[in-house]
C-alpha cells in the first residue's frame, strides 16, 4: 500500500517516513522489532516504486525516482509575482522570470532537464529574499486549512465552510481531547496531519483535494 500510495501522490513518502519515527517512539514491541518493520515496509515500497524509477531512467537518462515537477511547483510558489495562494497566471509570469533566450532554451529541454532549471531558478529567488519565502509559505500554511476558498469564487463556497468548518474544529478538540488516554492512536493521525502537506507549504496549492 505505501508503494502504491508513493506511485499516486508521492507527497505521501514524508508520512511513511514520519510514521516509521511513530513506530519506533510507541510500538508496545521492542525498538529492535520496531526497526526490522520499518526496513520490511520501506523495502517493499522501494521494491513497488523501482520499475517506474527505472523506466524514468532509460527514458530520461536520469535517476528521477517518481515525479519530476518539484522545481516546477517551487518556483510556482516562490517568484516575484508569486501570491502564496495559486499559480494561476504562471504561464504568463514565465515571460518576466526568464529572458527569451532562456525560454527558447527550456523549449528545447525535456521534462527533467527543464525541471532542474526551474528549481535553481526557484532557489536563486529564494536565497534572494528569504524574508518573502517566509511570508509566502505562512500564507500558504493559513490557507491551506482556513474554511474559506482563496483561490477563486465558486457556488460552493458556502457548502465548503459548512461541512469543513465543523470537521476541523471536532477534529482538534478529538486531538487534544485524545492526549489524555489515546495520545498513542491519536499521535499517528496527527503524524499523518502535520508531515503530508509539507511540500505544498512551501510549493503551491490550488487544489482543495490535497487537504
Amino acid at each position: 500500500l505505501m508503494g502504491i500510495t508513493a506511485l499516486v501522490e508521492p507527497a505521501g513518502i514524508l508520512f511513511f517516513v514520519a510514521s516509521c519515527v511513530w513506530l519506533l517512539l510507541w510500538s508496545s514491541g521492542s525498538r529492535f522489532a520496531a526497526v526490522k518493520s520499518s526496513l520490511l515496509m520501506g523495502t517493499v515500497c522501494i521494491l513497488c516504486v523501482l520499475p517506474w524509477t527505472i523506466r524514468n531512467y532509460l527514458v530520461f537518462n536520469a535517476f528521477v525516482p517518481l515525479k519530476s515537477s518539484m522545481g516546477t511547483n517551487l518556483l510556482q510558489g516562490n517568484n516575484p509575482y508569486a501570491n502564496g495562494i495559486t499559480f494561476d497566471g504562471f504561464k504568463d509570469q514565465m515571460r518576466h522570470l526568464f529572458t527569451e533566450q532562456e525560454r527558447e532554451k527550456l523549449r528545447r529541454l525535456d521534462e527533467v532537464q527543464m525541471d532542474k532549471v526551474m528549481q535553481e531558478k526557484a532557489i536563486g529567488f529564494i536565497k534572494a529574499d528569504p524574508k518573502r519565502f517566509v511570508e509566502l509559505t505562512l500564507k500558504r500554511i493559513f490557507y491551506y486549512w482556513s474554511f474559506v476558498n482563496p483561490y477563486r469564487a465558486t457556488p460552493y463556497d458556502s457548502l465548503r465552510i459548512v461541512t469543513y468548518g465543523p470537521v476541523f474544529i471536532l477534529a482538534v478538540i478529538g486531538l487534544i481531547l485524545a492526549r489524555r488516554k489515546k495520545w498513542r492512536e491519536g499521535s499517528l493521525f496527527l503524524t499523518l496531519i502535520v508531515s503530508y502537506p509539507l511540500l505544498y507549504y512551501v510549493t503551491q496549492i490550488t487544489i482543495n483535494r490535497y487537504r
